[in-house]
C-alpha cells in the first residue's frame, strides 16, 4: 500500500505542475509591472497587486482594465526568461532526481518485482493444478487400463472348462491311427492265413475242430467253436436245446454277463463310449477285464468280417511253376489265379473293415489325464458313478471326449450362466466352441471319406460280371 500511495502522489504533483506552469500562474511579484488600473476615486495607479484583488488604497474601487499591465513589459523579459529556465531546471532537477529516482522508479521496481513476485507464484500454483490435473487423468487412465487387464486376462471357470477336458485329445487321436492298423493287421492276417494265427490253416483250424499244436503236436479242443461253447453259449437258446452243444456240462457261459457277447453289437460296440482294451499296454499291465472284452469284441468281429476264413489252395499246388507268360489263355486253369482273386477280394473286404476299424479305434481306451475332470463335469449333470465308469473306463476315449466337448457340456445349465461374463472370456468360449467345431467337421470329413469307399467298392462289386465279361471276351 506504501508504494501504491508513492506512485499516487507523484501522479498527482505531476498534473498539478502542469497546470500550473500552463496557465501561469506562477509569476513572481517584483518581476512584473503592476498594470494599469482605474479605481473609482480617480487614482490611476490603484496597485491592486497587478490583479485588482483587494485594493491598500482606502476608498478604492480597483477594477480590471485592459492596458500595459496586461502583458510584461519588455524590460523585464530576460530575468523573466533567466527566473523561468532556472525554475524549470529545477523542476528537471527535481522530477528526474528526487521524484524520478528516489520515489517513482524505486517504487515502479518495487511494484514490477511484487506484481512479478505475485504473478510467478500465480503461475506456479496454476501450473501446480495443471501437473496435478494431468498426474490425476494419467493414474486414473492407468487404473482403467489395468481394471480392464484384469477384467480381460482373467480367465473364468467356464473357460477353464474346455481347455481341460481338452487335454490329452491330441494322444487320443493319435492313439486312433495305431489301433486301426493294429485292428486291420491283425484281420488280414486272419484271412491271408498268417502262421501262428488261429485260422492258419483253414476253417477247421478257425473253428477249432482241428488244432493241433506246432510244439509238441498235441490236439487241442480250441478255436472259435470253442470260444463260443464255454464262453457266449446260452443254454436257453433254441427252446433250450442248445445246452447239448454248450460246454461246461451244458450250463454254458461261464460268466452271465458274456452270454451272447460275440454277437451282441449294441452293447459291445454301438452302445459303449469308451471301449476298455488298450494295445499300448503290455499283457501284465492288462486286467482280466479289459482282456474278456477285447476277446468278446475280436469275437464280435469275426462274425461280422468273415465268420469263415475264405478256402487257400494246398501249399503243394504253388510247387508247380506258373506256365501264364507262355500260355495265357491258360489264366484261369492255373493256382495262381484263384490266389489273386482271393486277395482281391481280401482288399474289398478290407475297405468294409477298415470303417468298422476306424470307429473301434476312436472308442478304444484314451489318454487317463483328462478322466478325473470329466468325471466332474458328467457328475454336475446328475450322472452316476457306474454309469460314468462304464463311459469313460478310467480313461475316455477320443468319442467319449468329443461327445462331452460338442453335447454334454452344453446341457449343463452353469454353461449359460457363466456366458454373464466378462466379454473378452465369451469370446474366448467362442473361440474353443469354433475349434472344437474344427475338429468335430474333420472327423465328419473322415467318415464321410470312409462312406466314399465303401460307395465305391459296392459299385465294383455290381460291375464284376460286366467287368468279367469285358475281360473274357464275352
Amino acid at each position: 500500500m506504501k508504494k501504491v500511495f508513492h506512485i499516487t502522489l507523484a501522479v498527482l504533483l505531476g498534473i498539478f505542475v502542469s497546470g500550473v506552469l500552463t496557465s501561469g500562474s506562477i509569476v513572481p511579484a517584483n518581476m512584473i509591472a503592476p498594470p494599469a488600473r482605474a479605481d473609482g476615486c480617480g487614482n490611476p495607479e490603484c496597485d491592486c497587486n497587478g490583479w485588482g484583488w483587494g485594493c491598500p488604497a482606502p476608498n478604492c474601487n480597483c477594477q480590471f482594465v485592459t492596458g500595459i499591465c496586461d502583458a510584461v513589459q519588455n524590460k523585464y523579459h530576460p530575468d523573466t526568461r533567466s527566473h523561468v529556465t532556472e525554475e524549470i531546471h529545477q523542476m528537471e532537477n527535481w522530477i528526474v532526481t528526487d521524484w524520478m529516482q528516489g520515489y517513482l522508479l524505486p517504487s515502479m521496481m518495487a511494484m514490477t518485482e511484487e506484481l512479478t513476485t505475485v504473478a510467478m507464484h500465480q503461475v506456479m500454483t496454476i501450473g501446480t493444478f495443471f501437473d496435478a490435473r494431468m498426474e490425476l487423468q494419467t493414474q486414473r487412465l492407468l487404473q482403467e487400463l489395468q481394471a480392464q487387464s484384469y477384467k480381460d486376462y482373467h480367465p473364468s471357470e467356464g473357460v477353464c472348462v474346455f481347455a481341460t477336458n481338452v487335454r490329452s485329445l491330441a494322444m487320443s487321436d493319435r492313439k486312433i491311427a495305431l489301433n486301426k492298423n493294429i485292428l486291420s493287421s491283425r484281420a488280414l492276417s486272419r484271412h491271408l492265413g498268417i502262421k501262428n494265427d488261429a485260422g492258419a490253416e483253414g476253417v477247421k483250424t478257425d473253428l477249432g475242430e482241428e488244432f493241433t499244436s506246432s510244439v509238441d503236436n498235441t490236439t487241442y479242443r480250441n478255436g472259435r467253436l470253442r470260444q463260443f461253447q464255454d464262453e457266449y453259449c446260452n443254454p436257453r437258446n433254441n427252446n433250450g436245446k442248445l445246452k447239448f452243444i454248450c460246454g461246461n456240462s451244458g450250463a454254458g457261459a461261464s460268466d452271465d454277463y458274456r452270454i451272447e457277447h460275440d454277437i451282441d453289437f449294441v452293447d459291445i460296440f454301438a452302445a459303449a463310449k469308451t471301449m476298455n482294451f488298450d494295445f499300448l499296454r503290455t499283457a501284465d499291465e492288462t486286467s482280466p477285464e479289459e482282456k474278456k472284452y477285447l476277446e468278446d469284441y475280436l469275437a464280435l468281429s469275426k462274425n461280422l468280417y468273415g465268420h469263415q476264413v475264405p478256402y487257400r489252395s494246398a501249399k503243394s499246388s504253388f510247387d508247380v511253376p506258373s506256365d501264364f507268360f507262355t500260355n495265357p489263355d491258360a489264366y484261369e486253369t492255373q493256382p495262381y489265379s484263384n490266389f489273386l482273386n482271393l486277395r482281391s477280394l481280401l482288399a474289398k473286404r478290407s475297405v468294409v473293415e477298415n470303417s468298422f476299424h476306424a470307429q473301434t479305434a476312436l472308442k478304444s481306451r484314451g489318454d487317463p489325464e483328462v478322466s478325473y475332470y470329466m468325471n466332474s463335469l458328467l457328475s454336475e449333470l446328475g450322472i452316476d458313478g457306474d454309469q460314468i465308469s462304464a463311459m469313460l473306463q478310467g480313461a475316455p476315449s477320443y468319442y467319449a471326449q468329443m461327445e462331452i466337448l460338442t453335447k454334454k457340456i452344453y446341457q449343463n445349465p452353469r454353461f449359460y450362466v457363466d456366458l454373464y461374463d466378462k466379454p473378452a472370456n465369451v469370446n474366448r468360449k467362442q473361440v474353443a466352441m469354433k475349434a472344437i467345431g474344427l475338429m468335430q467337421n474333420w472327423d465328419t470329413f473322415e467318415a464321410t471319406m470312409r462312406v466314399e469307399m465303401l460307395s465305391s467298392v459296392l459299385l465294383e462289386l455290381e460291375m464284376v460280371e460286366a467287368q468279367n465279361a469285358i475281360q473274357g471276351g464275352q
